[in-house]
């Protein structure tokens, strides 16, 4: 993916409208991409500027910590989903195992029944 399309992907990850893998790879390329991390800069303290005109509040943030805890969190968001996705496979896999030996215990029943 080139960089302007990155760039336009930007509004989803800071809405959180990503799955965990395009988030993923967001992540990787704004950390390797200084344009794009630029840009999700600039677009992400405009977001948390607007809100916070318009909530009425009168903080000052320090918007690049802010956005570098979100990265970091949300990292950490894709890092629980592999590690889930591996659970879920080897979860898949022992009910695979299970199921195998289950028949096989059931034929080697039925043919010694036979025997």
């Amino acid at each position: 993916m080139v960089c302007r399309e990155w760039q336009r992907r930007i509004p989803d990850f800071l809405n959180n409208r990503m799955s965990p893998q395009e988030q993923e790879d967001f992540i990787a390329h704004v950390h390797t991409c200084g344009d794009c991390y630029e840009e999700l800069e600039i677009m992400y303290m405009l977001a948390e500027g607007l809100e916070e005109l318009e909530n009425g509040t009168d903080t000052s943030f320090n918007f690049k910590s802010m956005l570098d805890n979100k990265l970091k969190q949300a990292q950490l968001r894709c890092d629980r989903y592999r590690c889930f996705e591996k659970i879920k496979e080897m979860i898949m896999g022992i009910m695979y195992g299970v199921t195998v030996i289950g028949i096989v215990m059931q034929l080697l029943a039925l043919f010694s029944v036979r025997g």
